[in-house]
């Protein structure tokens, strides 16, 4: 059985616009040594958004997504109920299995900061959620799982509506 990242989002009625997703393990060998998957999302059409880091993650959408102007090509307009970006870590592929440091970043640019649940911008089984915060309008955060309970990190930095901005944790 495969496991799934899924890059999604998931309140109503935000539309979540997202340029591009890149995950990364840090180790003492180098970022492009350790990329793990790459989704630039600026394909502009389409059903599939390319992994351009070599581990072959590409992601499918199983519905068909809206494009859009993104800061350089085209962007992946997310609804916030029926959008998934959805990634097959296969058997053979263990490449979305980490466990050590990871850093998650993406491009977003959302037309709401006000949700009824967390929205998920990328999300690995139980391992880890990078989200949007439903309880606090503009916030975002990082949370972590493990067997003995989770972490949450809330970043300092608040969205701007309707405005594209980079977020990354670590």
């Amino acid at each position: 059985m495969g496991h799934h990242l899924r890059s999604r989002g998931v309140g109503r009625p935000a539309i979540i616009s997202l340029l591009g997703i890149m995950l990364l393990c840090i180790c003492a060998n180098s970022v492009a040594q350790n990329l793990v998957a790459h989704w630039p999302m600026d394909e502009s059409s389409g059903s599939v958004a390319a992994d351009i880091s070599g581990n072959g993650n590409d992601a499918n959408f199983p519905a068909d997504p809206t494009w859009r102007a993104g800061i350089v090509d085209g962007a992946v307009l997310l609804n916030g109920t029926s959008d998934v970006a959805a990634i097959v870590d296969d058997i053979l592929n263990h490449s979305l299995d980490v466990s050590g440091a990871l850093t998650v970043a993406a491009w977003v640019n959302p037309n709401s900061l006000v949700f009824a649940q967390q929205n998920m911008i990328v999300s690995k089984d139980n391992a880890y959620e990078f989200r949007i915060n439903a309880r606090n309008a503009g916030t975002w955060d990082i949370r972590l799982n493990n067997a003995s309970g989770s972490i949450v990190v809330v970043a300092d930095t608040k969205l701007i509506l309707n405005t594209w901005q980079h977020i990354a944790a670590t």
